[in-house]
């Protein structure tokens, strides 16, 4: 009788919290999302984000507060959403450093991006471009080469010590036969305000962050690393048919919480990222900027692309023997 009334005991236990768990899914969200953003305010990335934020805020009916966390190339804010607790009241906007690129690089990397996320949606994608103060002696990328074959010591900057940019930089060092000494900043906000005063002449960085530099005449552009010429930036030439025609560079951007959080809250999400994904919002934000909105179907397919990107690039940097120690 003992063992009945414990097993009838566990089995109302159980119920009980399936029930506890089934109401719990039913009412996510019931406070307040906080959105981490590896990168300091003003780039692509937090500008991303606050698009997400404002969005989610009114789909979810719960405020989502932005929290920038810049640093270690995107892996301090990374190391934040992979310790935090994974309810779904902590998010991410991340592109490809901080997930697939830079913890791959390190000897000890600060986490294992496969084990330590649960992908939900991808947002879109974003080509690169090269740019310069407008007093840098080059106007075209052959003649940025020729200069850099010259003085291999020049520095360009790049979002992050190490991270998508420095590794498809150096990618395309490689494949036209030169270097330049890279110099990383916490974000493309920092980085643009000092190729524009002239502190640094060169920087590679994402499209969306410097088209209103370019477009100003701030800064001048000297090739994008689409396939073809982009529809806001006409007159840039791309690095393509600079001569190098196997050469396309572009990052992701997505969202993603830790892992080990309810699925329900995942579908949740996705659900109203893929809404995100069709506004009018974010397809007016993204065409200002040249930026590619390609929302996944589901996380499933966005974790699997990951899976492929992240042994692709832990290749290609030990081919350009690219190690963080």
């Amino acid at each position: 009788m003992r063992f009945v009334h414990a097993l009838t005991h566990g089995l109302l236990s159980l119920g009980l919290i399936g029930t506890a768990l089934g109401a719990a899914a039913a009412d996510y969200p019931s406070k307040s999302i906080t959105l981490i953003v590896p990168y300091a305010p003003g780039g692509v990335t937090d500008g991303l984000s606050r698009q997400v934020a404002q969005f989610l805020s009114k789909e979810l009916k719960q405020a989502v507060p932005v929290d920038n966390r810049p640093g270690g190339s995107a892996t301090i804010g990374g190391r934040l959403l992979a310790t935090a607790k994974p309810d779904g009241y902590t998010i991410g906007v991340f592109d490809a450093t901080g997930i697939t690129v830079t913890p791959q690089l390190y000897s000890h990397p600060p986490y294992d991006s496969l084990k330590a996320f649960q992908p939900v949606t991808r947002l879109g994608n974003n080509y690169q471009i090269i740019v310069a103060h407008p007093a840098a002696p080059v106007n075209t990328l052959a003649e940025l080469i020729s200069h850099a074959q010259k003085h291999p010591d020049t520095p360009i900057a790049t979002p992050g010590a190490v991270g998508i940019n420095i590794i498809e930089f150096a990618r395309l060092g490689q494949v036209a036969n030169f270097k330049m000494t890279n110099v990383g900043y916490n974000g493309s906000a920092p980085l643009l305000q000092d190729v524009m005063a002239g502190q640094i002449q060169f920087a590679f960085l994402d499209v969306a962050s410097a088209m209103n530099y370019v477009k100003s005449g701030k800064v001048k552009a000297i090739a994008v690393t689409s396939k073809k010429r982009l529809d806001l930036l006409p007159q840039v030439p791309t690095v393509a048919e600079s001569g190098y025609p196997d050469y396309e560079a572009v990052a992701w951007f997505g969202v993603l919480v830790p892992a080990a959080t309810p699925k329900a809250a995942v579908a949740r999400l996705d659900a109203a990222l893929q809404a995100f994904g069709r506004s009018k919002e974010y397809a007016d934000w993204a065409r200002e900027r040249s930026f590619v909105p390609a929302v996944s179907s589901d996380p499933d397919a966005f974790a699997q692309s990951l899976r492929g990107e992240i042994e692709r690039y832990t290749r290609v940097g030990r081919q350009l023997n690219l190690q963080i120690n």
